[in-house]
C-alpha cells in the first residue's frame, strides 16, 4: 500500500514539472509589441492604441496557461492528502506501540512505565483526532476498536490502583509511599485531585505537630509561639520542596504553604489574643512615662517628687522581654515565609516559561502566594508599639531608682584622688539593655522608636537632671554646677592646708583629722560629678559602636547610611554633641581663672612686687623667690587643690584654661612696673622658674606633661628687657616664632630705667 502512494507520488511529480516547463517556453516567446511612440507628449490615445499588442498578448498566455495552473493546484492538493494520509499511518503505528506497552507494564506491576505509555498514549490520540469526529472515527477504526478499549480500560485500572496506594499511604503517614505516586498521578491529570488529597494529608501532620508543640501548660506564651513557628518551618521544609516539583503545576506549592500559613496565623494570634492581660499591663505602665519625667525634673531641683510610682521594676522587664521575644518570633518566622513565597513564585515563573516557549513577561508574573502585608506583620507592629513605651518607662523608672540610691564611688583614671559615681554606667547599662533587646526583635520600626527613647532620655537626664540636682550632703552632684565649683573653691584652702599639716607630720587632733576627712570626702564627690561628665561623653560614643555593630551582627549584610536605624543610631552622636558643648570644665575654669585673677591682682599691690632694684635688692630676691614665686605658690595651692579630683584629661584642660589667665594678667602687672638692670634678670630668672613650674604640674597628676602655661611671650619679655643694645633686638624679633608685636616691643623697651645704647633711635624709627 505504501508503494502504491510513493509510485502515485512520483507521477504527480513528474506531471507537474513538465506542465512548469511548458510554462516557461511559452512566458519566454517574443511578444510584438508594436512601436513604442518616440514622442511622449502624444495624448493618452495614442499610447494606449500603442500598447494595445501588449495587452492581447497577455490575455493569449492566461487562455493558454489556464488549463496547466488548475492541473497544477490540483497535483498540489493530492501531495498534502498523501503527506496527511502516511502521517496518519505513522501516528497509528506508534499509539499501537504506546497501547501495547501500556498494557504490558500495567500487568508486570511496572506502574511508572505504564503511566508514562499512557500519558504518550493519551497525547498522540488528543493532536490525532482533534480536527473532527470523522478523524477520529477513523484514528478508531485504524487502531482497533479493542485496542482504544483496552487502553481505556488499563488507564482507568491504572489510576484506581494508584489512587488506592495514594489513600493508603496518606492514612498510614507514609510519606516514601505518597512520594512514589504523587509524580504518577500529575502525569495522568490527576494533580487537582492529588493536591486536594496532599493537602488533607499534610494538614494532619501540621495539626499534630502544632498540638505536639503547644501541650506543655508550663511554657510561657512565646515559647508556645515560637515552638509553633518552628514546627511550621519544619513541615514547609519537608513537604514544600517535592510538592512543588511533583504538584506545581496544579499549584500544589501555593496551597500547601497558605494551608500552613493560615493554620499558623490563627494559632499566633489566638495565643497572643491569650496575653492580652499582660500586654494591657505594659500599655498601663508606658502611660506613667509623663509622670516619671516630672519626678526626674523634681529631683534635679532638689525638690520632693509629688508622683509616687509603685512600679515593680522587675515584671515590667519580664513584660518587655516577652513583648520582645514576640516580635522576634514573628519577625523570623515572617523572613522565612517570605522566602518560601520568593521560591514559589519563581518556580511558577519557570513553569510558565516551560509552557510557553518564551521569557517570561511583566504582564504574566505570578501573584503571590500571601499577601505582603500579614495579619502577623500587623501584630508584630501593635507589639512593637507596646514595647517601645513599655521599654521608656522601664529606662526612666530604672534612672529614677538609680538616682535616689545612694552613691558609690570607684577609682576614675590614673589620678589617684579622682573619682567617679556609679550613676553613670548603671543608666547607660538600663539605656543598652533596653536598645539591645529592641535590636533582638529584628522590628525596624520599634527598634527605631525605642532607639530614640534611649538617646532623648539619656540626653535629658544628662543635660537636665543632673544638671539641677543639688542635695546637703552633696551626695549626688551636677557635672559643671557653678555651686560645686564655688563650694570646692570655698574648701580647697583649708582642706590642702590640712593635708600639707599631715603629710608633714603635724598633729591637728581628732576632731581636725575628721574635719578634714569630711571635706575630704566632699571635694571627692564635688570632683566625682566633673568626672562623670566626662565618662558621659565617653558613653555616648561607646553606645552608639556597640549598638552598630549589633546591628550590622544582626543578619543585615550592609547597614544603609541614611536608614531609619542608622539615623537612630546617629542620635546618640547628636547627644553627644550637645553634651560636649555644655561642657562643665569651663564653668569651673572660669571659677578658678577669676580666682586666679584675684590672686596677681593682690600680689601685684604688695611691695614685693618691685623690679626697680639694686644689687641688693637682688640678692633679698634671690632668698625670697620673688613676687611671681608667690603667685605661682598661691595658685597652685588654689587651683590644684581643685583640680586633684578630678580625671587627668579634664586636669589639663583645665590647668591650660587657668594658665593662659594667669598669663595674660602677669603681663598687664610688668607693663605697670619700671625695670632697672637688676629687675630686669630677675624678672629673667622668674619667668624661667615659672616655665619650669607650668611644665612640673604633671608631677600633681594633673596632666600628661609638657608646657601646659602659654609663658612663650613671657620669656620674650624677659629676653627682650634684657637686651644690651639695638642688634640684640633686631636679631631676636627676627628669629621664627616671635610673638611681640612693634608697638609691643616699644612698649616694654620702654620700661626700662637705664636704656640701652641706641635706645632712643630704636624706640622712634623701630625698623624691624
Amino acid at each position: 500500500m505504501d508503494a502504491c502512494k510513493e509510485e502515485a507520488k512520483l507521477d504527480a511529480l513528474q506531471k507537474r514539472d513538465e506542465l512548469s516547463k511548458q510554462f516557461f517556453e511559452l512566458c519566454s516567446q517574443p511578444i510584438d509589441c508594436g512601436t513604442v511612440p518616440s514622442d511622449w507628449n502624444k495624448s493618452f490615445e495614442e499610447i494606449g492604441a500603442a500598447t494595445a499588442p501588449i495587452a492581447k498578448a497577455l490575455e493569449k498566455l492566461l487562455e493558454i496557461t489556464a488549463p496547466e495552473s488548475s492541473e497544477l493546484r490540483d497535483l498540489d492538493t493530492r501531495l498534502d492528502e498523501v503527506d496527511a494520509d502516511i502521517k496518519l499511518h505513522q501516528q497509528v503505528v506508534q499509539l499501537k506501540s504506546y497501547s501495547s506497552d501500556c498494557v504490558g507494564s500495567f500487568k508486570s506491576g511496572d506502574y511508572s512505565n505504564a503511566t508514562t505509555k499512557c500519558v504518550l498514549f493519551s497525547k498522540l490520540f488528543r493532536s490525532s483526532t482533534q480536527e473532527s469526529e470523522d478523524q477520529r472515527a477513523k484514528v478508531v477504526q485504524m487502531v482497533g476498536p479493542q485496542a482504544v478499549a483496552l487502553q481505556e480500560k488499563t488507564k482507568a485500572s491504572l489510576v484506581e490502583l494508584l489512587l488506592k496506594d495514594y489513600n493508603a499511604g496518606i492514612e498510614a503517614a507514609n510519606l516514601q509511599e505518597i512520594c512514589r505516586v504523587v509524580p504518577l498521578l500529575g502525569d495522568l491529570d490527576l494533580a487537582t485531585e492529588a493536591v486536594g488529597l496532599y493537602l488533607k494529608f499534610v494538614k494532619k501532620v501540621l495539626v499534630d505537630a502544632l498540638n505536639e508543640a503547644t501541650q506543655s501548660s508550663d511554657d510561657s506564651t512565646s515559647t508556645k509561639i515560637a515552638q509553633t513557628f518552628n514546627a511550621a518551618a519544619t513541615v514547609l521544609r519537608h513537604h514544600l520542596p517535592m510538592v512543588s516539583q511533583a504538584l506545581g503545576a496544579a499549584e500544589g506549592d501555593r496551597g500547601l504553604l497558605q494551608l500552613v500559613h493560615l493554620e499558623v496565623e490563627r494559632r499566633v494570634l489566638k495565643l497572643i489574643q491569650d496575653m492580652v492581660g499582660d500586654l494591657e499591663d505594659l500599655k498601663t505602665v508606658a502611660t506613667i512615662v509623663p509622670n516619671l519625667e516630672d519626678d526626674l525634673a523634681s529631683w534635679g531641683r532638689g525638690e520632693e517628687s509629688s508622683n509616687e510610682q509603685a512600679l515593680d521594676l522587675e515584671e515590667v522587664d519580664k513584660a518587655c522581654e516577652e513583648c520582645a521575644c514576640l516580635i522576634q518570633y514573628i519577625q523570623g518566622y515572617d523572613t522565612f515565609v517570605k522566602h518560601c513565597c520568593s521560591e514559589v513564585e519563581r518556580a511558577s515563573a519557570l513553569r510558565l516559561r516551560s509552557r510557553s516557549g518564551e521569557e517570561e513577561d511583566g504582564e504574566d508574573k505570578p501573584s503571590p502566594p500571601i499577601l505582603p502585608k500579614t495579619e502577623l506583620e500587623e501584630a508584630a507592629i501593635e507589639l512593637g508599639a507596646i514595647l517601645s513605651g513599655g521599654e521608656q518607662a522601664l529606662l526612666l523608672a530604672s534612672i529614677q531608682l538609680v538616682l535616689v540610691s545612694p552613691a558609690t564611688f570607684e577609682p576614675y583614671d590614673e589620678n589617684p584622688r579622682a573619682q567617679c559615681s556609679n550613676y553613670i554606667e548603671e543608666i547607660f547599662y538600663a539605656a543598652q539593655k533596653s536598645a539591645m533587646r529592641a535590636i533582638a526583635s529584628g522590628h525596624e520600626m520599634s527598634t527605631c522608636v525605642v532607639l530614640n527613647t534611649c538617646s532623648n532620655s539619656l540626653s535629658m537626664v544628662m543635660r537636665e537632671t543632673l544638671k539641677g540636682k543639688r542635695t546637703s550632703k552633696a551626695t549626688q552632684l551636677l557635672a559643671g554646677s557653678r555651686d560645686v565649683a564655688t563650694a570646692a573653691l570655698e574648701n580647697v584652702a583649708d582642706v590642702a592646708s590640712n593635708f600639707n599639716n599631715l603629710r608633714r607630720g603635724g598633729r591637728g587632733g581628732e576632731a581636725e583629722d575628721d574635719k578634714a576627712r569630711e571635706k575630704e570626702r566632699k571635694l571627692a564627690e564635688a570632683g566625682a560629678a566633673f568626672n562623670d561628665y566626662t565618662q558621659a561623653v565617653q558613653y555616648f560614643g561607646r553606645m552608639q559602636e556597640v549598638l552598630m555593630e549589633e546591628i550590622e551582627n544582626g543578619g543585615e549584610e550592609k547597614i544603609d547610611a541614611e536608614g531609619q536605624l542608622a539615623s537612630s543610631v546617629k542620635l546618640f552622636a547628636v547627644a553627644r554633641a550637645q553634651l560636649e558643648e555644655e561642657d562643665p570644665l569651663f564653668e569651673l575654669a572660669a571659677e578658678l581663672g577669676a580666682r586666679v585673677k584675684s590672686i596677681v591682682d593682690r600680689v601685684g599691690e604688695t611691695e614685693e612686687c618691685n623690679y626697680e632694684i639694686d644689687e641688693q635688692g637682688y640678692e633679698r630676691f634671690e632668698s625670697t623667690g620673688g613676687w611671681l614665686g608667690a603667685i605661682m605658690e598661691e595658685v597652685e595651692r588654689v587651683v590644684g587643690g581643685a583640680v586633684a579630683w578630678v580625671g587627668a584629661n579634664s586636669g589639663v584642660r583645665i590647668w591650660s584654661r587657668v594658665l593662659d589667665e594667669l598669663m595674660k594678667r602677669i603681663e598687664i602687672l610688668i607693663r605697670k612696673k619700671r625695670l632697672s638692670e637688676f629687675g630686669c634678670l630677675q624678672l629673667d630668672a622668674e619667668v624661667r622658674r615659672m616655665g619650669t613650674w607650668a611644665r612640673g604640674l604633671n608631677g600633681n597628676g594633673n596632666g600628661n606633661g609638657g608646657d601646659l602655661g602659654g609663658t612663650d611671650r613671657l620669656k620674650q619679655i624677659a629676653k627682650l628687657v634684657n637686651a644690651l643694645d639695638f642688634e640684640d633686638v633686631r636679631i631676636m624679633s627676627s628669629e621664627p616664632g616671635w610673638r611681640l608685636k612693634k608697638s609691643e616691643i616699644r612698649g616694654y623697651l620702654q620700661l626700662r630705667v637705664d636704656a640701652i645704647p641706641n635706645a632712643e633711635q630704636l624706640v622712634k624709627t623701630l625698623k624691624i
